[in-house]
């Protein structure tokens, strides 16, 4: 298990097993996006008068149909095959790799080459790349929300199954890969997805009424003259020819032109606003929708968060709470290359906090450096508090953030305060702000190293949102 899979058995497996990979369709094929763009009760009502247009001898009508069913479709293919090239650079744009544990060696391979038996080394940002098993972990955390909508992370621990998808926020561990590509629980759900049968949109749906019309008129009306001519003593070969040319001018040759070019109009205005448009129809399905039924977390949301509301209960206190927020912190920022903003690496609360220390203090191991951690408690999820105690200058400081409730209990302010405190911090909840509580204390050389004597008799210092 600790050496890992071989070079050789790794190859083997993967002949075997196949690619790590997710196919949710069909590779692209520009003959078979072409040939999709004719398929419409509309398209065929047109195919059949200039099929009617050959056999009555006019040639000319019968190649002008042609020529704007065929425009049609080169018009809207190239519309829809730009769209795809495009989704296939940002597809190949960044191949990505995953560290494992190979010949007894630690090296970075491409993900889509992970087979079942390797072993994954995992650390804080990294995406689960495969479904496996925990097999070595130390205070790992996982985000689950792109599988189950849940923005809170989920501890983890040794033999604990790990999905593909995921992503570690916390800690540091091995996962054994057991499931692959397809075989796994986002390959599973992919290839269900796959499976649905797309729905014509509401003007594809209402241009086929619509060609159902004009044909049951078309044909009506050609019936009915045929009858009407022989009554009135006419030839028939005559009747026949002028109800054929009456269906064939009721066929509106230039509609699916008109329509393809409204579409494209839309397609281009949605493309300025930096949107791939696969399907130029849903441009108008776009407009009709009245409600959206979707996952929030990730997907309109980055599932990251800011600090946007604080509440120190003196104005001093704002540098406790800056060093509070560093202190026993698991996230770190990473800069963004020639921009002043940052990536937050870890738990999404832990990077907020980071952050709005950052834009107090430019160097925030300047909070850290003025003295040294001399003993550090992790996030307790029946107390909902991270604790640290901290020496500086010979004094020993413990500061404890979490759970407002738990600040407030464990703190030495009156009922009264406290009351006071809990409508504010309750007012920003109902924004749906998260609240986080900080409190602190100077330790005696009398006082308890138990947590739970560290977090009681707490100064309140304030609370941020």
């Amino acid at each position: 298990m600790k050496l890992g899979l071989t070079s050789k058995l790794a190859e083997e497996k993967l002949k075997t097993f196949g690619r790590n990979e997710i196919i949710t369709k069909k590779p692209f094929s520009a003959l078979s996006l072409f040939l999709s763009q004719f398929p419409s009760f509309i398209n065929a009502l047109l195919a059949i008068a200039a099929i009617f247009s050959f056999l009555i001898k006019d040639a000319l009508d019968g190649i002008i149909i042609l020529a704007i069913l065929l425009l049609n479709g080169i018009f809207g293919f190239i519309q829809e095959y730009r769209a795809e090239k495009s989704l296939e650079k940002l597809k190949n744009l960044v191949k990505p790799v995953s560290r494992v544990i190979r010949d007894g060696k630690e090296i970075e391979v491409e993900t889509e080459t992970l087979v079942p038996g390797d072993v994954v080394v995992l650390s804080e940002g990294d995406r689960i790349s495969a479904d496996g098993t925990l097999t070595l972990g130390r205070h790992l955390e996982i985000d689950e929300s792109i599988l189950t909508g849940e923005s809170l992370p989920v501890a983890k621990k040794q033999n604990d199954s790990l999905l593909k998808g995921t992503l570690v926020v916390k800690g540091k561990g091995h996962l054994l890969i057991e499931k692959t590509g397809m075989t796994t629980q986002f390959g599973q759900i992919a290839q269900s997805l796959s499976e649905i049968e797309a729905d014509k949109t509401p003007l594809q749906k209402q241009l086929d009424s619509l060609g159902k019309m004009i044909s049951v008129f078309a044909i009506t009306a050609s019936f009915l003259l045929i009858p009407i001519g022989i009554m009135q003593g006419k030839e028939i070969a005559p009747i026949v020819l002028l109800a054929i040319s009456i269906a064939i001018a009721a066929v509106p040759e230039g509609l699916p032109a008109v329509v393809t070019i409204a579409l494209a109009i839309g397609t281009n205005r949605m493309a300025k606003k930096h949107a791939i448009i696969r399907k130029m129809p849903s441009v108008e399905t776009l407009g009709t929708i009245q409600i959206i039924l979707l996952d929030k977390t990730g997907t309109l949301t980055q599932n990251s968060m800011r600090v946007k509301k604080v509440y120190l209960r003196e104005k001093k206190a704002e540098n406790d709470i800056m060093r509070a927020c560093v202190l026993g912190n698991t996230a770190s920022l990473v800069e963004k290359e020639g921009e002043e903003n940052y990536d937050i690496l870890g738990d999404k609360t832990d990077g907020a906090l980071l952050l709005w220390a950052k834009e107090r203090v430019k160097d925030l191991s300047v909070l850290k450096d003025e003295g040294k951690i001399v003993d550090e408690y992790v996030f307790d999820p029946e107390t909902k508090t991270v604790t640290t105690v901290w020496k500086s200058d010979g004094k020993s400081s413990v500061y404890v953030r979490g759970a407002p409730e738990t600040i407030l209990k464990k703190s030495n302010l009156t009922e009264t305060e406290k009351e006071a405190i809990t409508s504010r911090f309750q007012a920003m909840a109902k924004e749906g702000l998260r609240i986080i509580g900080f409190g602190s204390k100077i330790l005696s050389s009398n006082d308890k190293k138990a947590r739970e004597k560290l977090e009681i008799d707490l100064d309140f210092l304030g609370f941020v949102g």
